[in-house]
């Protein structure tokens, strides 16, 4: 089991607290899940977990967290931040 450093993950990422880190997390291992099949063989074979994968992906800064905040510079409103691939 490999442990993750939230606390650098979160400053490195720009999300602003750990419950909008653990939301983007989440996004992105459910997105790896439904998309098993677009993952390099490499990481299918090393039978990460998705989590694993979507924490690692933040820690390496493979992946870019944008969301829209309603009112600021014409921001729409949404649930859920988008998560961008690198």
């Amino acid at each position: 089991m490999r442990f993750f450093d939230l606390d650098k993950i979160q400053r490195n990422s720009g999300v602003s607290n750990k419950y909008l880190l653990t939301s983007v997390v989440a996004m992105r291992a459910r997105k790896i899940s439904e998309d098993k099949g677009g993952l390099p063989s490499d990481e299918r074979l090393r039978g990460e977990k998705f989590i694993s994968t979507a924490l690692s992906e933040l820690e390496n800064d493979l992946l870019s967290v944008t969301y829209d905040i309603p009112g600021i510079e014409g921001g729409e409103s949404i649930d859920e931040p988008e998560i961008e691939e690198e």
